[in-house]
C-alpha cells in the first residue's frame, strides 16, 4: 500500500516537508560561497535539503551550476581523480581533456569553469568519507585544504561551494571533528527533527 511519503529518492517542492531553517542556512553558505558539511544516517533527508535548497535559488532568480560525484564506490585516488572530472567535464563539455596530474589543480577546476561561465558552481561529494579508504586519502584532504587557502575571499566568494555530505555519521566525524578537515574552512549543517505538527498537517 502507498503512503504519504517518499523514500526511495529526494524530494522537493510540495513533497519536501520542513527544514526550512535549515535551507535558509544553507542557501546563505552557498551565497557566501562558503563550503558546507552535512552528515545524518542514511534516508534523513540531506540530499532533498540540498536540492530543495538549490530549487529555492533558481525561483528567485540565481543562475549557478550544480553537480554531483557519488563517491559511493570510491576505494582509490585514481578512483577519485576519475570520477570527479567525469563530473566537471559535464560543465564545460570538455571530455577529450586528460585528468589533471595532480589533485591540486583538479580541485580547483570549478573554481575556474565559474570564471569562464561567469556563474557560481556547486559540487556536492555524496558518501565523501569513502575516501578515507583510499591508501593516500591524506593527500585528497592535504589538497582541498590548499586550495581554499591559496584563493583569496574576493576569489573564494560567490564562485564554488563544496558540499561534503556522508551517510556514516561516525566516519564523517572522523574525518572533520577528529582529525580535523577543513578546521575553519566550512560549515556544518544539522538537520533538526521535523516537527510533529507539520508533518501531522502534511
Amino acid at each position: 500500500m502507498e503512503g504519504p511519503f517518499i523514500y526511495d529518492s529526494y524530494v522537493t517542492g510540495k513533497n519536501f516537508l520542513g527544514r526550512k531553517k535549515e535551507c535558509e542556512k544553507l542557501a546563505k553558505c552557498l551565497a557566501d560561497g562558503q563550503n558546507v558539511a552535512l552528515w545524518d544516517s542514511p534516508y534523513s533527508g540531506k540530499m532533498s535539503l540540498v536540492q530543495q535548497t538549490l530549487a529555492n535559488l533558481r525561483l528567485a532568480g540565481q543562475q549557478f551550476l550544480a553537480v554531483n560525484f557519488d563517491m559511493s564506490g570510491v576505494r582509490t585516488v585514481k578512483a577519485f581523480k576519475e570520477g570527479l572530472w567525469d563530473v566537471f567535464c559535464t560543465l564545460r563539455s570538455a571530455q577529450e581533456e586528460k585528468v589533471p596530474a595532480n589533485l591540486y589543480s583538479l580541485i580547483k577546476t570549478p573554481y575556474h569553469i565559474a570564471s569562464e561561465k561567469g556563474r557560481q558552481v556547486v559540487v556536492m561529494l555524496s558518501e565523501f568519507q569513502n575516501i578515507a579508504f583510499a591508501d593516500d586519502a591524506q593527500e585528497v584532504l592535504y589538497s582541498f585544504e590548499q586550495v581554499m587557502d591559496e584563493l583569496n575571499s574576493a576569489e573564494r566568494k560567490s564562485r564554488c561551494s563544496y558540499i561534503f555530505c556522508g551517510n556514516r555519521v561516525n566516519a564523517m566525524k572522523e574525518l572533520f571533528l577528529k582529525r580535523g578537515f577543513l578546521k575553519g574552512r566550512y560549515k556544518n549543517i544539522s538537520l533538526e527533527p521535523i516537527p510533529s505538527k507539520e508533518i501531522i498537517n502534511y
